[in-house]
């Protein structure tokens, strides 16, 4: 008896696309742990003398010295880390995994401690590329943009 074959379903991904996908998202999560710590760990060595330990005059070049990191990484994850200093919801929202870095990037630009939380749950609502529109168009210091009604009693951003 012939065995019947199945047409594949424009719905049905490869066998393997579901471990595909799990390991890739593992694989973001983990990017932006480490992203989080070093950003943590770069802030820490700023109060340290660990740079003058390895004969290095700053943070920046520790990185690049010690770290192989490109100066303007290094000077960015360092004012990263300074900043998670005094944004604790952002700092432990990527601690647990629920922020991205790459949002949490964004997040720094405009959060400060009086509208962290409300740009913490824009962040957390929003496409990333809806996220990034609206920093662009926001101020560091100003709480973003409320959703508001619309006169058919649906939402739509502001």
């Amino acid at each position: 008896m012939p065995l019947a074959l199945r047409e594949p379903d424009l719905f049905d991904p490869p066998c393997d696309a579901a471990r595909t996908d799990a390991d890739a998202a593992s694989a973001a999560r983990a990017f932006s742990l480490a992203r989080h710590r070093l950003a943590l760990q770069l802030a820490a060595v700023r109060d340290t003398s660990i740079p003058a330990a390895f004969g290095c005059s700053s943070v920046v070049q520790y990185g690049a010295c010690e770290l192989d990191l490109d100066p303007r990484e290094t000077q960015a994850l360092l004012e990263a880390g300074e900043a998670l200093r005094s944004l604790p919801r952002i700092n432990a929202e990527l601690e647990e995994g629920h922020l991205s870095w790459r949002r949490a990037e964004l997040l720094l630009q405009v959060a400060t401690p009086a509208v962290e939380h409300a740009w913490l749950e824009v962040a957390l609502d929003l496409p990333w590329s809806a996220l990034r529109q609206q920093i662009e168009r926001s101020r560091r210091g100003r709480p973003p943009r409320r959703r508001r009604a619309t006169s058919a009693g649906s939402l739509s951003r502001a």
